[in-house]
């Protein structure tokens, strides 16, 4: 599956997490935006669902 992650999606992530984004942040965002998609495809995607990013 494709996902798409806007530069302003991944900003208004950064801000919220104080965290520095890279690939590996990337690639779990579009895991989850991904696993969100597949789960719901009924329900319409209301935005980001970025998280704090600190379930690791």
């Amino acid at each position: 599956m494709k996902v798409v992650l806007t530069a302003s999606e991944l900003r208004k992530w950064k801000r919220a997490t104080g965290r520095k984004v890279d690939g590996a942040v990337r690639s779990r965002l579009a895991i989850k935006r991904a696993n969100k998609i597949g789960t719901a495809p009924d329900q319409p995607i209301d935005g980001p669902d970025l998280g704090s990013g600190r379930n690791r």
